[in-house]
């Protein structure tokens, strides 16, 4: 196989070169891979409405809740009361009996 010369080496190298840039140039040419939209980062505004609506069913939840647990507690308390109040009742009754006993001494 024949050695090739300089000015062989440098035609085969110049036309190398012109071919890379017309690669370039090409690839230059043609579009681009497509990138979402920014807009596709964000929540719609049904998305959105739906999100709160449901932040707010479970606010409204959690105050019915609350609501309940202050129902039952205002309700044990008026249970005490009244027990307290009978309690109290009965003591008296029993200290008006003893001060009649003693009245009579």
């Amino acid at each position: 196989m024949p050695t090739p010369t300089g000015a062989e080496v440098g035609s085969f190298l110049g036309v190398l070169a012109a071919l890379l840039v017309m690669a370039a140039g090409i690839k230059s040419l043609l579009p681009k891979p497509r990138t979402p939209p920014l807009e596709a980062e964000f929540v719609t505004k049904a998305e959105f409405t739906k999100v709160i609506d449901d932040m707010r069913h479970e606010m409204r939840r959690g105050e019915e809740i609350q609501q309940e647990g202050k129902m039952e507690l205002l309700a044990a308390g008026e249970r005490r009361a009244a027990s307290i109040h009978d309690e109290l009742k009965k003591m008296l009754a029993t200290v008006s009996r003893i001060d009649e006993r003693t009245k009579k001494l």
